[in-house]
């Protein structure tokens, strides 16, 4: 039987690295002792992964009808990932992100959203005319949160397996709950949703203000009220220990949960008996495309239909490969590098 295919719904950007000593504080001036233009964003960066790891995969986003929309779409395309699902917006820039990595190989980095921002939504539901039962269809933050809504109801509609990534961090992503079959976040991103969580539960406003200013958001209040409705609050706050809360997580929302915790190695809750993976060790030089680079191997997996326990420990090992590299999608490692790993 033919593996199915990752359709990744995201965001693609031309990104800018520069290399610096120390990051620079506020109101300060640094040098950068090097610069880099290259294919970046979440989306694209997780659709590289899955393809490097040999998936099938397709790319749902945007570019404009600048000079980096072109490059960026030839890259995917000499990747040999499908780019039918790209739409071109005009009076739109493609994407940027200033990616800053220091010496440690931690990093800073600021986001243009440009054509990422602007995709259309009957758009997506279009493309996934494409999708088949047993796909597999990939979704982060950055790109709308009603575009990742949607792909989100379509792809469940279509009989796909759904997976988000939730980052950048957004509360409310418990309200399509419902619609995912793996949620993925790491250590900071599940601290997020335990204390958008607690504070619903607790009656609060997990965003007291709408980005009009005008009062609470009415998704991220219908998100509360969903989640303090599943809670027992007595279970709300945040817990010593993230693999217990993970769990206890899982449980209350009723969905499969990923959890990445870096050196701390990464564990699958919410599905019989927790599957935990260690880190592999290795020297660090950036940490730009490890996240993406680990979902993107698992996805792969998933549409290979193999176990988990095997699914964890090849993105374990690839992901260990990445942070050995400069780099967003050009530092994720192809499956021949990853089997080479010690």
């Amino acid at each position: 039987m033919a593996p199915h295919t990752v359709h990744v719904v995201g965001s693609i950007n031309d990104d800018l690295r520069l290399t610096v000593v120390e990051h620079a504080a506020p109101g300060q001036t640094i040098t950068a002792t090097g610069a880099r233009r290259e294919l970046g964003g979440k989306g694209a960066n997780q659709a590289v992964a899955a393809r490097r790891a040999g998936a099938v995969v397709r790319f749902v986003g945007a570019v404009g009808t600048d000079p980096a929309g072109d490059e960026l779409v030839a890259a995917l395309e000499a990747e040999g990932i499908d780019t039918s699902g790209v739409a071109r917006i005009e009076h739109e820039l493609t994407g940027r992100a200033i990616v800053s990595v220091d010496s440690s190989g931690e990093n800073l980095i600021t986001v243009v959203p440009g054509a990422n921002g602007a995709i259309d939504a009957d758009a997506v539901r279009a493309s996934f005319e494409e999708v088949r039962e047993g796909d597999i269809v990939v979704l982060q933050l950055e790109v709308p949160f009603e575009i990742t809504a949607a792909a989100a109801r379509a792809g469940q509609e279509r009989g796909a397996l759904v997976v988000l990534n939730s980052a950048p961090s957004d509360p409310r992503v418990l309200t399509i709950v419902d619609d995912l079959d793996l949620l993925v976040v790491n250590g900071s991103e599940l601290a997020d949703l335990l204390e958008a969580e607690a504070q619903g539960a607790a009656g609060h406003d997990a965003d007291p203000q709408s980005a009009a200013g005008h009062g609470p958001d009415p998704q991220v209040a219908a998100a509360q009220a969903d989640t303090a409705a599943r809670a027992d609050p007595r279970d709300t706050a945040v817990p010593d220990d993230p693999r217990a809360a993970a769990a206890a997580l899982a449980d209350r929302l009723g969905v499969r949960l990923l959890c990445t915790f870096g050196g701390d190695g990464s564990m699958l809750v919410g599905e019989g008996h927790p599957v935990e993976q260690p880190a592999h060790r290795v020297e660090v030089v950036d940490t730009t495309a490890a996240g993406d680079t680990f979902i993107g191997y698992i996805v792969a997996s998933l549409a290979d239909d193999d176990l988990w326990s095997d699914a964890l420990e090849t993105a374990s090992r690839a992901a260990a490969v990445a942070v050995g590299r400069e780099g967003a999608a050009r530092s994720v490692p192809t499956r021949a590098e990853v089997d080479a790993l010690d």
